[in-house]
């Protein structure tokens, strides 16, 4: 056994139980509907169920290894295709690799030139690992690779660093950096690795930082490369340091280095910004026309153009828009909220016979349809239609607008046949696709038990398909049970002031829907996992249910958890917890809660004024009283407004 094995095949051989496991619903349905019976019986997308046929003749090979080895691009064959495999589970993905390993890793005394392939393969187990959001398991591999014989590369240097980028934090990348000075790991001789730091500072706020690498790399003689400048200007730009972006711009003609429309973008981007440097953006905008490139939609949506401005400006210079161009003008569009304007460039785009839609622009097009509420959610199905009639394939965000269509005509049947229309193609859902299905389910005028069965299925179906839920998918969850808690009567004195926040879930007078609120609750908030963390919308959504509920002693701890996690409640979750407060009996409490909001810079409502001045009045507190009524008079107008605005989503909603 070679040397560092023994320390480093346990790290890359563990178990999955370590990932993050996600709870599911544990309401069970009493009534499976035909529409959703089948979605208990399919196994459509499950790798673990149907195998592919590249890893079943994998797997001859390893048995057939003895007589007939099996060779290193083999290896690096099966480690590729199933790191690229995207109807795999990360998991699944995870024990495929591990075993790849544990073949490699068997086969090395007889064939040391499977060495290289082990790191290759390790690499490949990093970057799922990473992309799993498991970034300390990714280290472990790393670490354990480079203690042994088989030792890492530049590839496992920056596989870490874009892991840290994403899950870590900047003190995290100096200590990496640091351990790998200490360990004469780091090349400093690789342009590749200072722009990989340049960009993961840049994610952390970091200016100083990429200054210093930066300097580093033109010490060095490797600022011959665009890519480089092209960071930094990123950086410069992100910082607002437009003139800086301008200096680099200049540096790189003095040097003679091309610099590609990319990198004019970024240019152009930045200068835009400044009102002063506008005389410098019109200076290198001419200079990038004397080069004759075609401009591409980037470079005006660069400089603030106007898309439909621009559509014309490229036809007067003779220039024909590509499909991607109309692309990006739309997406410009619809980043902007602006959809009349999106629908003309669709019409302009229509009306180009050069010009055929593909599968983005019909997805750009039905997000538009989808979003603008003049439009019909039929129109979206009609765009469908013809797409499909064009022989080209949706994929998920196509279908994540359908079921947004369907969620505005509050349509479930249609969606659920969506989903499974879905599989047909062969298109994997996403936990966008069955957020979508739950928000119908949420946004539903009236829920009952059969809708909790409904959603505990599709909730099933999503993690049958190995797709993880996220903070929303809880969200909306925790939004449909909430519409099934029976609220206490504003004339009931007495409050429900339950032990449930311990361990006791089975308490008779608490009921069902509450204690199945409050166990997926407690599991978002013992997560670590970062997709599934209490957002501002979990609070509010439990601490008014509970509050309502006479859940008062629950509700004041999430309310607290709330607090501790530095999370601003809308103005609604204060009023409720105030009002179980004062059906408590602790009109203090109350009050306290009103300082809170003070505090945090929330405004009250009329609601909020009507539940602290009555609590004035309990407490005879005079002088507060006073001073609370001359601050509300004091926000009339703004109340007034409030007032009119909830009154026309009322009538809006009917």
């Amino acid at each position: 056994m070679t040397r560092g094995t023994k320390s480093l095949w346990p790290l890359v051989s563990r178990t999955t139980k370590q990932l993050p496991r996600f709870t599911r619903p544990s309401i069970q349905p009493a009534t499976l509907y035909p529409v959703y019976r089948s979605f208990t019986t399919t196994t459509v997308g499950n790798p673990t169920q149907q195998p592919t046929d590249e890893w079943k003749a994998y797997c001859e090979k390893v048995e057939n290894a003895a007589t007939q080895p099996i060779n290193a691009q083999d290896y690096i064959d099966m480690c590729s295709s199933t790191q690229a495999d995207t109807s795999l589970t990360k998991s699944e993905k995870i024990k495929r690799l591990q075993r790849i390993l544990r073949h490699i890793h068997q086969q090395k005394e007889i064939q040391p030139e499977l060495n290289h392939v082990f790191q290759r393969a390790c690499n490949m187990l990093m970057y799922v690992y990473i992309s799993h959001g498991n970034l300390r398991s990714a280290r472990l591999v790393f670490d354990g690779l480079a203690d042994s014989s088989c030792s890492v590369n530049q590839i496992s240097i920056r596989t870490i660093i874009h892991g840290i980028q994403k899950h870590g934090n900047k003190t995290e990348l100096h200590q990496f950096i640091k351990t790998l000075e200490d360990k004469q790991l780091l090349s400093k001789k690789d342009t590749s690795f200072y722009v990989t730091m340049i960009y993961a500072l840049k994610q952390f706020g970091d200016v100083r930082g990429c200054q210093f690498y930066f300097s580093e790399m033109v010490k060095a003689g490797l600022d011959t490369d665009e890519t480089s400048y092209r960071a930094m200007m990123e950086v410069y730009r992100n910082a607002k340091r437009y003139d800086h972006v301008l200096q680099l711009y200049h540096t790189m003609k003095q040097k003679n280095i091309t610099i590609s429309l990319r990198t004019y973008g970024v240019i152009l981007s930045a200068l835009s910004r400044d009102k002063d440097l506008h005389g410098e953006l019109v200076q290198v905008y001419d200079e990038l026309k004397s080069t004759n490139s075609k401009l591409p939609a980037t470079i005006y949506i660069a400089m603030k153009w106007d898309p439909l401005q621009a559509l014309k400006d490229m036809k007067e210079k003779n220039q024909s828009p590509e499909i991607r161009d109309y692309n990006e003008f739309l997406a410009n569009y619809v980043k902007r909220n602006k959809f009349k304007e999106a629908l003309q460039v669709y019409h302009i785009m229509k009306r180009d016979e050069s010009i055929d839609m593909d599968v983005y622009s019909y997805g750009i097009v039905m997000d538009v349809l989808v979003k603008d509420l003049e439009q019909s959610p039929d129109s979206v199905f009609e765009l469908y239609k013809e797409m499909k009639d064009r022989d080209i394939k949706p994929d998920a965000v196509v279908y994540t607008s359908l079921l947004s269509a369907c969620n505005r005509s509050q349509d479930l049947e249609r969606a659920m046949s969506l989903l499974e229309e879905m599989e047909q193609y062969g298109t994997k859902p996403n936990e966008y696709t069955f957020n979508s299905i739950l928000s119908i389910l949420s946004t539903m005028e009236r829920t009952s038990a059969k809708d909790l069965d409904r959603a505990s299925l599709i909730w099933d179906k999503m993690t049958s398909l190995g797709i993880h839920p996220d903070t929303r998918t809880y969200n909306t969850y925790l939004s449909i049970i909430s519409k099934l808690i029976q609220p206490v009567s504003e004339t009931e004195d007495q409050v429900v002031d339950s032990t449930l926040w311990g361990e006791d879930e089975q308490e008779e007078h608490v009921p069902r829907t509450v204690r199945e609120m409050l166990r997926l609750y407690r599991y978002m908030r013992r997560n670590h996992h970062h997709k599934i963390q209490p957002d501002f919308a979990t609070y509010t959504i439990v601490i008014n249910s509970l509050s309502a509920a006479g859940q008062l002693r629950s509700a004041l701890q999430v309310y607290s958890d709330a607090k501790m996690s530095r999370v601003t409640l809308p103005v609604s979750a204060y009023n409720e917890i105030m009002r179980a407060l004062q059906r408590g009996g602790k009109i203090s409490e109350a009050m306290n809660v009103w300082y809170d909001m003070k505090i945090q810079g929330v405004l009250p409502d009329t609601a909020t004024y009507e539940i602290v001045l009555e609590a004035c009045e309990q407490l005879g507190l005079t002088d507060t009283l006073t001073s609370i009524r001359n601050q509300r008079k004091s926000d009339f107008n703004r109340l007034l407004d409030l007032d009119t605005k909830k009154q026309n989503r009322m009538k809006n909603f009917k």
